[in-house]
């Protein structure tokens, strides 16, 4: 566990570092935030005029009329209702609009899973690529002609345009499978609540039906993190090995499994990082804004300017610049999250491929590799080898001086 602890400290310390190389993929939430709001538009909008599709039909209020007469009396209220009542037209949608409406939801989950795994693909490619990248890579020879075209020199020069233009060219198969699981379980989440909350309609007061509407969707939520989770490792894994969305999905699923000590530590070591980061900016935003209505009295303290803000209104509004810059730290450290996921597993390839070579070039210094098993044994063979040629040599030494003392024994004698 503290050979673990020691590869999740490393981790976080290359990914800080690629995240400062690539600093360009902290601007990469504008891009998805810009697509998800255009999803977001266009399927509210179908969705209105899908709940607008339906016929409209007279409904007269003379039974209605009638049965609150019949409650009055009952009760002893006096009324005094006469049966002449206009009828008044309400829209009635078939069952299939409704049907419609959850394909309209399914299919903006899956626009919006689909930006979110290009994300994915994007951050953790260009993560990727500069851990993998030699420091002198992308220094041509003087006087010649690069006939590539544009997207061959961005994914060569690498960067967050050529991991974006890798991920359009070569991955948007992998992406849309993906979002599509993603996307099904998250309709099928919200169909059983629609299902548990028309049942909680009917039963109002049975707590049986609210503790198993909270199990059940507790379990939907914890099996949907499951599959974002590992979604997300088959993405990262596709981007460097370049395989498909269910053959990713396995080897993902088998890496994370052997190094299930490495994966948990990391996780709790960027998730106090992050905590820090997160707890950090949200409180100089709300410090910076407190002092900002501070440092200016006249202004915003004066009763008589039209700025002025009391004591309940500069708690207001520091708790509403807490929200935003909570939300504005959740989203940007997101992007520190996937490139740690992506530096985790190419930590792990690194090691077992290359024995460390790609974050030695990185970080300068050699991994402490621990020895396994089969090494030990054959430097074992090996001393053993060395230790039987040394003593064949000191028993030929002994034998070859031995001989030479005969040989001049049996000289003196023939002297």
């Amino acid at each position: 566990m503290l050979g673990a602890i020691n590869d999740a400290i490393r981790v976080v310390k290359i990914s800080a570092t690629a995240v400062s190389s690539n600093f360009a993929v902290m601007l990469w939430p504008l891009f998805s935030f810009f697509w998800v709001g255009v999803f977001s538009a266009l399927f509210c909008l179908i969705g209105v005029l899908l709940m607008a599709s339906g016929d409209m039909v007279a409904v007269g209020l003379q039974n209605t009329a009638a049965n609150w007469t019949a409650v009055s009396d009952t009760a002893g209220v006096n009324s005094t209702s006469t049966n002449s009542f206009p009828d008044i037209t309400v829209m009635q949608t078939s069952d299939i609009v409704k049907y419609l409406g959850f394909f309209d939801l399914f299919m903006y989950f899956w626009a919006c899973e689909f930006v979110q795994a290009i994300s994915i693909f994007t951050i953790g490619g260009a993560v990727a690529e500069w851990y993998f990248a030699p420091k002198d890579q992308g220094k041509d020879e003087e006087g010649t002609v690069d006939s590539r075209s544009c997207c061959q020199k961005l994914r060569g020069n690498g960067g967050v345009c050529g991991a974006f233009c890798a991920s359009i060219r070569s991955h948007p198969g992998t992406a849309a499978f993906g979002a599509c699981i993603i996307a099904i379980v998250k309709t099928f989440k919200y169909y059983v609540a629609y299902i548990m909350n028309q049942i909680n309609k009917a039963n109002p007061d049975s707590k049986i039906v609210k503790c198993l509407t909270c199990m059940v969707m507790c379990c939907l939520k914890c099996f949907e993190n499951c599959v974002k989770y590992l979604s997300k490792n088959a993405f990262l894994y596709s981007t460097v090995k370049g395989t498909n969305f269910c053959w990713s999905s396995y080897k993902s699923f088998i890496v994370l499994w052997n190094n299930f000590a490495r994966f948990g530590a990391k996780g709790l070591s960027s998730a106090l990082v992050m905590l820090f980061g997160k707890l950090s900016i949200m409180m100089l935003s709300v410090l910076c804004a407190y002092y900002l209505i501070e440092a200016q009295p006249s202004k915003y303290g004066d009763l008589a300017s039209e700025s002025y803000i009391s004591s309940m209104g500069q708690f207001i509004v520091c708790l509403v610049v807490l929200f935003l810059s909570f939300i504005v730290a959740e989203v940007f450290f997101s992007v520190y999250d996937t490139a740690t996921d992506s530096i985790m597993l190419c930590y792990c390839f690194d090691i077992t491929d290359s024995g460390g070579e790609c974050f030695e070039d990185k970080m300068g210094y050699k991994l402490p590799m621990k020895k396994t098993k089969e090494a030990d044994d054959a430097d074992d063979e090996e001393k053993e080898d060395k230790n039987k040629v040394f003593c064949c040599k000191c028993c030929s030494k002994k034998s070859n001086q031995d001989d030479d003392g005969d040989a001049a024994v049996a000289d003196e004698d023939e002297k």
